[in-house]
């Protein structure tokens, strides 16, 4: 019943190049497929945000952010960087911000 672990143990299988995380509008209820418009939250705060990594669990941990939470919050996100398959620090990866 708990998804944490699986999820955290299909990290150790399926490797990835580059993960991306898109976070342009985010969807704060009714998701991940329904919702309306006003379920989107348009803060530019966390809105029209897209981040590109290596590192899987950095960007989880940094998408948890836009949430109101750490990545140790989150069991898949702990899980996976306790088994060392990513930083869940994000900072320690060199985030950087572009303005486009």
């Amino acid at each position: 019943k708990d998804i944490h672990p699986k999820i955290a143990d299909l990290n150790k299988v399926v490797k990835v190049d580059l993960t991306i995380l898109d976070a342009f509008r985010t969807l704060r209820r009714h998701g991940p497929t329904g919702g309306r418009l006003e379920d989107v939250d348009n803060n530019v705060e966390n809105a029209r945000r897209l981040v590109f990594c290596v590192d899987p669990v950095a960007v989880d941990s940094y998408g948890a952010t836009l949430f109101g939470y750490q990545g140790r919050d989150i069991g898949y996100i702990r899980e996976s960087y306790e088994a060392g398959l990513g930083e869940i620090d994000f900072k320690l990866r060199g985030f950087e911000e572009v303005t486009v």
